[in-house]
């Protein structure tokens, strides 16, 4: 009998081992990602786009990948470093402003071009779909989880501005070297500065305004000091990015990398640009009701000024940037596509 329980015992202890090492990834902890967000944890953009898109991938990808989002620049503060953060190690993902790493990705910067999208979905989506193309520079090393952009950028000031002249003199926050030169040739001179610090410069008078986008506006208090805003002529906007590096990507096993890919790409730039709008279309109509703000729509006569000193910066980017009117015109026909999908 003791030799039958021992027996017995043995072979219930050997299927016991048995079934837990066949059925391993059962019990083997997620493959996590850490996610680096300078922007503050309370913030539209963390709240309603970057963590509720970290719960859906984590849903999907139970067991098998989980992303942690550390925001408030918890893995990194300053907005410029972002990139340096993944190619560091010290996040795997990270929302990155292109922009703050001046020539890095320079076919990026057609997204830059003032009059061609209207909003977040039209200059995201394209941007991506420029990437999936292979037209853009500087992606050897890195892969987005998705292209993003800001809103369309607007003159804001702390003074009323209506026509080119009025800028004479005046300095204002200008984002990438395209917005740069096209401030320069309506008469503004620009400066390059962190969203951060915008709303402290204009109230020491530093500052006159900036080129901006209504949510960075509002998470920052830049309308705090800016009431004047003037409508219709755009600078275009800035591009942006959430990604990793390609050896972090590649070394996530291949069913982490299958969920993942469910989320990236198009989808995100999508997911992205729908959420952002809402967000920014809601900070611009916040201060539209405030009777303290001044928006100005200029005259078609106004408006047709304003483009005729920057059409010839954006001829000359044409000319002047390998394969520029190739990438114009087909982030134009993009930008076409979505805006009639």
């Amino acid at each position: 009998m003791r030799t039958g329980k021992s027996t017995f015992l043995g072979i219930i202890v050997t299927l016991t081992a048995f079934l837990i090492l066949s059925a391993g990834p059962l019990f083997a902890e997620p493959i996590t990602l850490k996610f680096a967000n300078f922007e503050p944890a309370q913030a539209k953009i963390t709240t309603q786009i970057f963590n509720t898109w970290v719960e859906e991938v984590n849903k999907a990808g139970q067991g098998i990948i989980k992303i942690d989002i550390f925001s408030g620049g918890v893995l990194g503060r300053d907005p410029g470093t972002q990139l340096k953060v993944i190619l560091d190690g010290i996040a795997d993902i990270a929302w990155i402003l292109n922009p703050y790493t001046p020539g890095r990705f320079p076919d990026d910067q057609v997204v830059n071009i003032p009059g061609v999208a209207r909003n977040n979905i039209e200059a995201g989506v394209a941007l991506q779909r420029l990437y999936d193309k292979g037209m853009l520079r500087g992606y050897d090393d890195i892969i987005p989880i998705g292209c993003t952009t800001a809103y369309p950028y607007y003159i804001h000031s702390d003074y009323p501005v209506k026509i080119p002249e009025d800028l004479q003199g005046k300095k204002f926050k200008a984002t990438g070297q395209m917005q740069h030169v096209l401030l320069e040739a309506v008469g503004g001179t620009p400066v390059g500065m962190s969203i951060t610090k915008v709303a402290e410069s204009v109230n020491r008078g530093v500052l006159s305004g900036l080129l901006g986008e209504p949510n960075s506006m509002n998470t920052f208090r830049v309308y705090e000091v800016v009431k004047y805003h003037l409508e219709k002529v755009d600078f275009g906007t800035s591009n942006q990015m959430v990604a990793m590096t390609k050896k972090r990507y590649n070394s996530l096993p291949a069913e982490a990398r299958a969920i993942l890919d469910k989320f990236r790409g198009e989808a995100f730039a999508r997911y992205y640009g729908e959420r952002m709008n809402r967000i920014q279309l809601s900070a611009l109509q916040k201060y539209k009701d405030d009777p303290k703000h001044k928006f100005y729509t200029p005259s078609a006569a106004e408006t047709e000024k304003w483009f005729a000193l920057m059409d010839p910066l954006v001829e000359k980017w044409k000319e002047t940037h390998p394969n520029g009117e190739n990438l114009l015109n087909t982030y134009r026909t993009e930008v076409e596509k979505i805006r009639n999908e």
